[in-house]
């Protein structure tokens, strides 16, 4: 892939399910099976570009597969690729909206697991609930709403809204993953950015840090984040406005000693602003 350009505009009557080496939207079965809506792919060079429209009228299922690369994802990028990402996304569901990640990630925004820069407007509504569950007793398997991914690199950019008459609930996993609302992601390089301006809307919002951990990755966040995993100072920058407004009852929970969960922006030892 020497870089890919344009729109896509993806329309069902009822549901639509991207589910990484299993079914409906597909790669097949096995390493390398992904399930995405955009242009890249797994361990892809290029740059990819192009807005993206995605609408259901009933619910939007995006899970990870079993496998290595089985991700599943709306926007452009995908595990590994070389390159930047770039293009709106606005994705609306008649019904539910889910994320779930597995050994592989699922993810609604630009990037990927260990790529490089990414940004555009992400814009998602759901009529029912928006559910984000980060994978248990793994290493890649989180679930985010923003730009960036796991291990990513470079700058990552674009404001987010999320809204939803239902429940909106992000779900860390215990030993395992992250749940997240927001650009960046765990794991950036030293050198990271991620910017943007985060609005939710919901009926009732909860959010779930992993009551174990493996190497301090089962966080809950809605906010940016430049996270590096060593001890390299200046760890990058996390900025922009975060706006939430929940009608009903709002959770933020939390094991002492282990996940974490929270509403704000991130850059351990680096620049945290908005």
């Amino acid at each position: 892939d020497s870089g890919a350009t344009g729109a896509l505009d993806v329309r069902a009557v009822r549901d639509i399910e991207l589910l990484g080496g299993d079914s409906s939207l597909t790669g097949g079965e096995g390493s390398a099976s992904f399930a995405q809506i955009g242009h890249g792919g797994a361990r892809v060079s290029g740059s990819d570009s192009g807005n993206i429209n995605v609408k259901a009228g009933r619910n939007i299922v995006i899970t990870a597969g079993q496998s290595a690369y089985d991700y599943a994802q709306i926007g452009n990028g995908g595990d590994s690729a070389t390159g930047n990402y770039t293009g709106s996304i606005a994705v609306v569901a008649g019904g539910a909206i889910s994320l779930t990640g597995a050994p592989d990630y699922a993810q609604l925004g630009n990037g990927g697991w260990h790529t490089g820069g990414s940004s555009g407007r992400i814009n998602v509504t759901a009529t029912g609930n928006i559910t984000l569950t980060a994978a248990a007793f793994n290493d890649w398997g989180y679930a985010q709403i923003g730009n960036g991914g796991g291990a990513s690199t470079g700058a990552t950019s674009g404001n987010i809204s999320v809204a939803t008459n239902g429940t909106l609930a992000l779900i860390a996993g215990n030993n395992g993953l992250y749940a997240q609302i927001g650009n960046g992601g765990d794991r950036t390089s030293s050198s990271n950015t991620a910017t943007g301006n985060i609005t939710v809307a919901a009926g009732n919002l909860t959010l779930t840090g992993a009551s174990s951990l493996n190497a301090g990755q089962g966080y809950a966040l809605i906010g940016n984040s430049a996270v590096h995993n060593s001890s390299v100072a200046n760890s990058g920058v996390a900025s922009g406005n975060i706006s939430i407004n929940v009608k009903g009852q709002t959770k933020v929970q939390m094991t002492d000693g282990a996940g974490e969960a929270w509403i704000g922006n991130v850059a351990i030892g680096g620049t945290e602003t908005g």
